[in-house]
């Protein structure tokens, strides 16, 4: 499950755009680089185009609520829950302009994944995404094409992938070295609230943190050694903040819900809670959800940097490292437009 923010020309706008990149298993070698995996089933709509643009519609199809208009970028079938969703969202107080639709949409908990909205007022924790700062990192190797890669030297590849990457709940024994001052720039680049220095930041669960750096987690989380359309081999993977991310957004959005009851609003879509940006506690989320982006990019940096190693040592190929790409898919940013 992913989420990007990107802001329109309003005072303090906040849009929310959240990408998924569909469940796989751990490790495959895929024969594209640019094809999508297959593993969602969208139930048919036969409401008519509102529920289930044909494949020759004009995009964007728009469907118009009591508020903002929902935008569909999407020409296949869209799963009735996910539009209800959607047109719920869309009714909402929370979105201006309107709501946007990726090909990628189906339900999600709160805010519909594929679902891209901007806002001048909040800011929703399960809008940007339980594991703040998921996303995506790749690496190409120029000199390796696919055909170097033999069932043999993919085997090992698989071995030493498992052995240098601890997945699904396993972690680091140990902080790996790097990772103690790669923590440290963190917090001097985004200086952690009271809450995250007491709750992640001291005690058990720092060395938790510190030890999860560098690893994949479980989910639709996965690596994958897989070439392009020139037969040139990247290494990919899909990871985000581990329990750092799910354990601030689980505590905002508690909050959340806290600041909505506290006001008296008892009308929204089910599951998303919001906070006012201009609030104590907006603030603070935006603060942590900075911080945990760059925990979630930093993982990544880790994970991918034993990965070059093990390819390296099984290939003798070098990365071409100014095409390194390492970019979320669930965060939030704040513009002030003029």
């Amino acid at each position: 499950v992913g989420a990007n923010l990107y802001m329109t020309c309003s005072p303090f706008s906040i849009l929310v755009l959240i990408m998924l990149f569909r469940q796989a298993s751990s490790f495959k070698f895929m024969p594209n680089l640019c094809k999508h995996r297959s593993g969602f089933a969208f139930r048919s709509v036969s409401q008519g185009l509102e529920s289930a643009p044909p494949a020759a519609a004009k995009l964007p199809v728009v469907i118009n609520t009591e508020n903002v208009p929902v935008y569909l970028f999407c020409s296949q079938e869209v799963e009735e829950a996910a539009l209800e969703q959607l047109k719920n969202l869309a009714r909402s107080v929370i979105p201006v302009g309107y709501v946007s639709a990726m090909p990628d949409v189906h339900l999600g908990a709160g805010a519909t994944i594929g679902s891209v909205f901007a806002s001048e007022k909040y800011v929703s924790p399960n809008s940007v995404g339980t594991d703040i700062g998921c996303g995506m990192i790749a690496i190409p190797f120029p000199t390796l094409r696919k055909n170097d890669l033999t069932d043999a030297v993919k085997q090992e590849l698989h071995s030493e992938i498992k052995r240098v990457v601890p997945t699904g709940f396993n972690h680091f024994s140990s902080v790996q070295n790097g990772v103690e001052e790669a923590v440290k720039n963190i917090n001097a680049e985004i200086k952690p609230t009271k809450w995250l220095k007491e709750n992640i930041l001291s005690g058990d669960l720092r060395n938790k943190a510190m030890c999860q750096i560098g690893t994949l987690g479980g989910g639709n989380h996965f690596i994958e050694v897989l070439h392009d359309e020139n037969d040139g081999v990247w290494l990919m993977l899909h990871s985000g903040s581990r329990f750092v991310g799910k354990f601030t957004a689980d505590h905002y959005n508690k909050l959340a819900k806290a600041q909505m009851d506290s006001q008296g609003v008892k009308d929204y879509p089910k599951d998303l809670f919001y906070l006012n940006i201009n609030s104590a506690e907006g603030k603070e989320y935006l603060n942590d959800m900075l911080w945990c982006q760059k925990y979630a990019y930093t993982n990544r940096e880790f994970m991918l940097n034993n990965l070059i190693e093990v390819m390296a040592n099984l290939t003798g190929a070098k990365p071409d490292d100014s095409k390194r790409i390492n970019a979320h898919h669930n965060f939030c940013e704040l513009t002030r437009c003029t």
